[in-house]
């Protein structure tokens, strides 16, 4: 786990986060970004775990393939698409592909908990097995909430 921001909240309180790396299929439950709080303690939490069960969920999975595998692994990504657009809680399950060929998996969850019980499905093991060999390294997944601000009009 690496620190890949630091950056300050609203109340001024540093936060620094980390991406958890997926190394193999058991460990998919258990990946999220890791937030350390630094006030008066240092925590590790997910910020406002509570309120973000019932937020929206936004995803970023970016999958780095072997030069000579780009194909196979995106194939395996789009296989499994429409599969995942029906699962329950599923708003967005978007591939894109970055210049340097790295492919990026943007989803969006109408909560934690929906994208969590998508992790458990099959279409995740499937992925997961599809892509075993075909990648430089681990799949980097990136969890966030929407940030918002009172302060802006309901119109924006």
């Amino acid at each position: 786990m690496t620190p890949h921001s630091a950056v300050g909240n609203p109340k001024g309180i540093p936060v620094i986060s980390a991406t958890v790396a997926i190394q193999s299929a058991p460990e998919l439950s258990r990946m999220s970004t890791v937030t350390h709080v630094m006030a008066n303690s240092v925590k590790m939490s997910t910020p406002d775990l509570e309120d973000s069960m019932n937020t929206a969920c936004v995803v970023i999975a970016t999958f780095t393939p072997k030069p000579d595998r780009y194909d196979e692994v995106k194939r395996v990504l789009l296989e499994v698409s429409p599969e995942v657009h029906q699962e329950e809680g599923c708003e967005l399950y978007a591939l894109h592909e970055e210049v340097d060929g790295t492919l990026v998996l943007i989803e969006k969850w109408t909560s934690r908990e929906l994208w969590q019980a998508h992790l458990a499905l099959d279409t995740g093991t499937r992925i997961q097995k599809g892509v075993e060999g075909l990648l430089e390294g681990d799949v980097e997944v990136r969890e966030m909430y929407g940030v918002t601000d009172t302060s802006y009009p309901e119109s924006l």
